[in-house]
């Protein structure tokens, strides 16, 4: 199996900058509701001022976001050059601050955010570094503060179930009328670069990391988003 190197994602998602929300519409499962799902399990009453979305992508979460909380600053993170360019495009520099990084290089300050976002990006950080960036960023959280991130959470070595997952999304695909050329890409694609992590697993590194309390607020099988909050005055 080819292991990925950084320069690599950032540049697969500089060639699919076009279609990308089409691409995950019609092949990821649930992909709108599990990104509404970030903003409409947060806590009755919150109302963070400083936001990160660590991925932006071409900013389809970041958009919805402006729309619930329009006075707030925001930092956007994305490794592909593109994706910043489109976010740049799409929301211009006001009360905007970009970053082309890698969410393994980020030396986020403390306390700098209220609210951390991450639609589907987790997913592309080994185990051992997604467990080294919760450490990372809970100390960039303010108090009370939350890290919401919608993903696949599946290990790839938990058999029969992760083939079983394969099937489901394969037919997902199909149905939406893509090809057996987008899958294949999709599946070369997810076997270089994707490293998903149960969400079990993801659980235990952000209690590990201090959160106090760590949900999976929506899911439908391994496709779910979470919610971790760093104080425990959050009860939902």
């Amino acid at each position: 199996m080819k292991q990925p190197t950084r320069p690599d994602i950032g540049q697969v998602f500089d060639e699919i900058a076009d279609g990308y929300t089409s691409l995950m519409e019609d092949m990821v499962p649930h992909y709108r509701q599990l990104i509404t799902a970030m903003l409409s399990f947060l806590p009755k009453g919150f109302r963070p001022q400083r936001i990160m979305d660590l991925g932006c992508g071409n900013g389809n979460v970041t958009a919805m976001c402006k729309h619930v909380y329009p006075t707030a600053q925001y930092h956007l993170v994305d490794a592909s050059s593109e994706m910043i360019e489109r976010c740049k495009q799409r929301f211009g520099t006001t009360g905007m601050t970009y970053h082309r990084a890698f969410f393994q290089d980020l030396t986020p300050e403390s306390s700098a955010y209220d609210l951390m976002i991450a639609g589907f990006s987790f997913h592309h950080v080994p185990a051992e570094e997604k467990r080294t960036l919760f450490k990372t960023l809970y100390p960039a959280i303010s108090a009370n503060g939350v890290l919401t991130s919608a993903d696949l959470f599946v290990n790839k070595d938990d058999e029969p179930f992760h083939s079983q997952v394969i099937e489901h999304w394969k037919r997902f695909s199909f149905s939406n009328g893509r090809t057996q050329e987008d899958w294949d890409w999709v599946m070369d694609h997810y076997d270089a670069y994707d490293r998903p992590s149960a969400f079990a697993d993801q659980k235990t590194w952000l209690l590990e990391a201090g959160f106090a309390r760590v949900e999976l607020s929506w899911h439908d099988g391994p496709w779910g988003c979470l919610h971790a909050y760093k104080e425990t005055a959050h009860q939902g």
